[in-house]
């Protein structure tokens, strides 16, 4: 069989092993397929390349100064809590920014909240939250 998806380097195993054998069935039977098995196989094909993703990664955002501005945040403003996982986000537009984050007690830990923040750059470039909705 052909090991294509070591030079596609897929994430999923399970489906890079199906792409994989619709390759070799492709190859295989190459022109003994009708045109309809040969439609088919390449509808399957493009949709099993689809599920992979196409084109270059997105590029992803620095989350350290967003953790740093949410710390700040809970410490002004007396809520002793911390960040426990950044859910999503962050998302940048301009001088502008959004994340959603899961919060614990700061010293308990325990059960965790969600809130989202709102960011906005300050002229240093720092990040500062001007709120956050729970």
């Amino acid at each position: 069989m052909l090991a294509f998806s070591t030079e596609m380097n897929f994430a999923n195993p399970t489906q890079s092993r199906y792409l994989d054998y619709l390759i070799f069935l492709i190859i295989q039977r190459g022109f003994a397929m009708n045109r309809r098995q040969s439609a088919f196989a390449l509808v399957c094909l493009l949709g099993a390349t689809g599920l992979h993703g196409c084109g270059a990664p997105t590029p992803t955002v620095d989350d350290a100064p967003f953790r740093t501005a949410i710390a700040d945040y809970l410490r002004i403003n007396n809520m002793a809590l911390k960040v426990k996982a950044i859910k999503t986000g962050p998302v940048v537009d301009g001088e502008q920014a959004s994340l959603s984050a899961s919060l614990t007690h700061e010293q308990l830990g325990g059960p965790s909240v969600t809130w989202t923040f709102q960011f906005a750059k300050q002229p240093t470039g720092d990040w500062r939250v001007t709120m956050h909705e729970d």
